[in-house]
């Protein structure tokens, strides 16, 4: 509840963009997500797209919010992932899967 969801690139990272129906979809849903969580906050995290023209200062958003303390990085259920083989090869299809519910990790050694 509540808090901001960072979208760095749209809900498909590979998008069709071949034609221009394709390209006006693909926009036009990230733009619904940006105005649906905008009147739904009470009950959805704000949605904050950073596109490329604006990487600067989604950058010093981004630092801001880690300074603060207030930027919490939501892992996948299945993270982190022992450092082995089949570790990493979990890690490689659950990411091409494209069924990430945010970042997958692989855990290199103990703190």
């Amino acid at each position: 509840q509540g808090g901001t969801f960072v979208a760095v690139t749209g809900d498909n990272p590979k998008p069709d963009c071949r034609t221009s129906w394709k390209l006006i979809k693909f926009f036009s849903k990230m733009l619904w997500q940006l105005l649906y969580t905008k009147f739904k906050t009470k009950t959805l995290p704000k949605y904050v797209l950073l596109v490329p023209h604006d990487e600067d200062q989604g950058r010093k958003e981004v630092l801001e919010w880690m300074e603060k303390g207030s930027l919490t990085i939501k892992l996948d259920e299945d993270s982190p992932l022992p450092f082995t083989a089949e570790g990493v090869c979990q890690a490689f299809i659950k990411v091409r899967s494209g069924h990430a519910h945010g970042k997958v990790v692989v855990r290199i050694a103990e703190e």
